[in-house]
């Protein structure tokens, strides 16, 4: 594998991000968006994706896998990002490549996903962006002849991420838990560069996996899983497996 993978770390004040998306935007309210944006004037095609965000007291802190490390970044933001974004990045960016993860290795895991996937069939828009669960609702519901389904969200979304696993390939999934499920208010931009507000959910999974292939898990971690990979979501964050079984596992 010639390829490298680092993870970096920042640690950013909430200002970058509310300066970040431009004019015409109007409220901006997805931290996701508007790292995005900040990323892609600050870093060009070495933005950093996926990358995880949360809020930590008076700060944004953000984990992200990127092709180049945080030294690398930062030239970049001095060719192309404004003086406080560097500032920033000169006290607030660290990262450290990412070590070989061998076949075999059981690792413990997290990721937060928007579960969906393109519409088929007359129910919906020809290739509309469909939440998962109420895409196979709407399927059972043809199976049934319009009766109600009682398909359980969880398990639904449970299988879409299973299904994106297994077509990647690289690992075996042991146990995996549903650790949240919340909505989440997305803002993208449209073909004709208007901005549109999206209601999604946001799923976050918690699991254990092993290693089957190690090529194939490295460019895993480097792809992310789902949508909106390049706006906060689809990072697998790797932990220690944990000594017990979880209770609540799907």
């Amino acid at each position: 594998m010639n390829d490298s993978l680092h993870m970096v770390q920042m640690f950013l004040p909430p200002r970058l991000l509310i300066s970040s998306h431009g004019q015409g935007g109007g409220a901006v309210s997805d931290a996701g968006y508007q790292l995005h944006s900040l990323f892609a004037a600050s870093f060009g095609d070495l933005a950093p994706k996926p990358f995880h965000h949360q809020a930590r007291q008076r700060q944004w802190e953000i984990v992200a896998y990127s092709s180049v490390d945080a030294g690398s970044l930062l030239e970049r933001a001095q060719l192309f990002g404004k003086p406080d974004i560097v500032q920033a990045l000169e006290t607030g960016c660290s990262s450290k490549p990412m070590p070989i993860i061998a076949t075999g290795m059981r690792l413990g895991f997290s990721v937060n996903v928007v579960p969906t996937v393109r519409a088929q069939g007359p129910t919906f828009r020809k290739g509309a962006e469909i939440d998962a669960w109420v895409a196979a609702m709407a399927r059972e519901k043809a199976k049934l002849g319009g009766g109600e389904s009682s398909l359980r969200r969880e398990l639904v979304y449970a299988q879409w991420l299973q299904e994106k696993l297994a077509r990647h390939g690289g690992v075996q999934l042991e146990e995996l838990r549903l650790r949240a499920l919340r909505g989440a208010r997305l803002l993208r931009r449209d073909r004709e560069r208007k901005f549109k507000r999206m209601e999604q959910r946001e799923a976050v999974f918690q699991g254990v996996l092993r290693v089957t292939n190690q090529d194939a898990f490295f460019a895993l971690l480097k792809r992310g899983i789902g949508r909106h990979r390049a706006f906060g979501f689809g990072m697998i964050l790797l932990s220690p497996p944990p000594m017990r079984k979880f209770h609540d596992g799907i």
